[in-house]
């Protein structure tokens, strides 16, 4: 949610929507983990009911909505709507290089057939244990929840790998598989960073794991790949603190996390040190390396988009090579 939006009547209940759908529906969208439009709505339709069997389950006092003025279904209706809105204008979710449309409508019927299945679930539950499976059948363990959003984060479909079913490389028993608890103050900071988020990744070309293979081919770990080209001073510290930083992501959510954003940005940042250093950390040698981060470089024409950069680049080389013939500097043909 944008910062200041409040769709319930109490901050817990925006909270619940938050963890519940808004986190869910931005991690499928960013991920792109859907073979077919329909299966990204049956995604969305999915994260819509469990937020709205965790909004249910919130006792009166905390209350989701206001029953005077409207139901609970009309409230998450209407904030499902706005939310995926934001998030399509915001992210524009592409398959195969096509913008996949907004359809509320098979969204609320891939929610109308969970809701359905849900019902017929716990009324089975409630015949086979009476009261009792009755009290639990509307709620929704958050243990559980978050482990099924950082799944499809990291590239699966409840518990396996969107490619078919195999493990993730690294990917072992007793790799955790939740991201750390975090405090509900945390959780409201963070919101503007999911919506809208950040801006997307610069470069269009993803270098992060053959980065990652071309050292750990090398070296056993990043930071003895860092130690083996022996830098010195603030460039030696600043390599060393990102090789660190991404093995301990590799070590918390896999060996799919060099595949991530945010290790893409590390990943090119650290060999941009590298290759600076050795090219004695002077300015022209900074102004190369900076080519290959994320970040915009320190060159003159940095300012400029990368398909302008290229084609600028490229008439500038066509009137060189002119000039160059007009003058009869040209280089000699090689002989065969």
């Amino acid at each position: 949610m944008a910062e200041g939006v409040t769709y319930f009547s109490t901050d817990e209940a925006d909270t619940q929507y938050l963890n519940l759908f808004v986190i869910s529906a931005t991690s499928t969208l960013e991920s792109g983990n859907y073979d077919t439009a329909p299966a990204l709505y049956s995604h969305l339709g999915e994260a819509w009911h469990d937020a709205e069997q965790g909004l249910a389950a919130m006792s009166a006092a905390e209350g989701a909505h206001d029953p005077l003025d409207s139901s609970l279904e009309e409230d998450l209706r209407d904030a499902v709507e706005d939310t995926l809105k934001l998030l399509w204008h915001t992210i524009e979710p592409k398959l195969r290089g096509r913008r996949v449309p907004l359809k509320m409508k098979a969204i609320e019927a891939a929610y109308s057939k969970f809701a359905t299945a849900a019902a017929v679930k716990a009324a089975t539950g409630q015949r086979a244990a009476g009261s009792e499976g009755r009290a639990g059948a509307g709620e929704l363990p958050m243990g559980s929840f978050l482990d099924k959003i950082t799944a499809r984060m990291n590239g699966a479909q409840n518990g396996d790998d969107a490619t078919g079913g195999e493990p993730q490389p690294g990917k072992v028993n007793g790799t955790p598989e939740r991201a750390p608890a975090v405090s509900e103050k945390l959780k409201h900071a963070a919101a503007r960073l999911l919506v809208p988020g950040p801006p997307p990744l610069r470069q269009d070309e993803r270098w992060g794991p053959s980065i990652a293979l071309h050292m750990l081919q090398e070296k056993s770990s990043l930071s003895d790949w860092v130690d083996s080209l022996k830098l010195t001073g603030h460039n030696d510290r600043e390599a060393r603190t990102i090789a660190r930083a991404l093995e301990l992501g590799v070590n918390e959510y896999g060996a799919g996390y060099l595949a991530s954003k945010p290790a893409e940005v590390s990943l090119r940042r650290l060999l941009a040190i590298c290759i600076a250093a050795k090219g004695g950390s002077t300015a022209q040698a900074w102004r190369a390396a900076s080519l290959l981060e994320d970040l915009p470089g320190d060159g003159l024409l940095a300012v400029l988009p990368v398909a302008v950069h290229k084609k600028l680049r490229e008439e500038l080389k066509q009137d060189l090579q002119l000039q160059q013939m007009l003058s009869g500097k040209l280089p000699p043909k090689k002989q065969d």
